[in-house]
């Protein structure tokens, strides 16, 4: 797979306004469920989360 694969209008949000990383992150899994790329959205956000808490993901100033 390459992210060629997940970059698809429904995949993408510009200037979205989020008031805190889970914001951020809840956002981002939505956006995946809506293109059809996650086959259980609520599994696949937990472990996103359970991620986050083992360290920092953002790169700079953004979300990697």
């Amino acid at each position: 797979m390459h992210i060629t694969d997940l970059l698809q209008p429904c995949c993408v949000s510009l200037r979205r306004q989020v008031d805190s990383m889970r914001a951020a992150e809840h956002l981002l899994v939505g956006l995946l469920a809506k293109g059809g790329h996650l086959t259980d959205a609520a599994a696949f956000e937990s472990d996103v989360f359970a991620r986050e808490d083992l360290g920092g993901i953002c790169v700079g100033g953004g979300l990697a």
